[in-house]
């Protein structure tokens, strides 16, 4: 169960780093 909860813990992290991935390119589209 320790493993899930990391496991949940990383894909939580890795969905806000992708999040904030297409946010940052969203941003650079609408400057063109």
């Amino acid at each position: 169960r320790r493993m899930g909860l990391t496991e949940y813990q990383a894909v939580g992290e890795m969905h806000k780093g992708i999040s904030a991935l297409i946010e940052a390119e969203c941003q650079e589209c609408c400057k063109k």
